[in-house]
């Protein structure tokens, strides 16, 4: 009998794989550059602009409304173009699942080299009694989700040495998360 941890790894590690597969289908149909290599050299603030606002857009539905406000004067980092798409999909699920009718993405400079990527939604937000120290752990879920989108989240994040949090204390309903890379 296969341990239940073992168990969930391997699962988690699916679950990972097949988000990255998605992605590539996505951009095989839009990108403007080759996929054939890695990791790419250029302006990640313009990337997750233009992902948001020529892909995200278009997959996140009729429901969701998808906003993106870009006034970073640019990063140029070398990244992984999926773990960055992976990133956006998985704010976008998580406000999709907490009935959302919009979600907003704001990036802007962060000290003189970094970038501050604000999202917040209108959804039902984080529920009462939630551990919000565990809500980045793997397997962790207040609904009825695999507790894997912002743990995936903080993983691509984690390659690009950036950092997320909820953001406590946030005006109005829904989520609100930071964004630091």
């Amino acid at each position: 009998m296969v341990p239940r941890e073992q168990m969930l790894k391997a699962i988690e590690q699916m679950a990972f794989l097949n988000r990255k597969v998605l992605a590539v289908t996505r951009f095989a149909a839009r990108a403007n550059f080759k996929l054939d290599s890695e990791k790419i050299d250029t302006d990640l603030a313009g990337f997750h602009a233009d992902y948001i606002d020529q892909i995200a857009r278009v997959s996140g539905g009729v429901r969701l409304r998808i906003q993106v406000q870009n006034e970073h004067p640019g990063l140029k980092l070398r990244f992984n173009p999926i773990d960055a798409s992976i990133i956006v999909d998985n704010l976008i699920s998580n406000a999709k699942r907490a009935k959302a009718s919009s979600i907003k993405f704001e990036l802007s400079q962060l000290d003189r080299s970094g970038l501050l990527m604000r999202v917040s939604d209108n959804g039902r937000g984080i529920a009462a009694g939630t551990n919000k120290g565990r809500i980045f752990e793997m397997g962790y879920t207040t609904t009825q989700g695999s507790g894997l989108g912002l743990y995936h989240v903080r993983q691509g994040l984690g390659e690009m040495g950036g950092s997320i949090e909820l953001e406590d204390g946030a005006a109005g309903k829904g989520a609100s998360f930071l964004i630091q890379i």
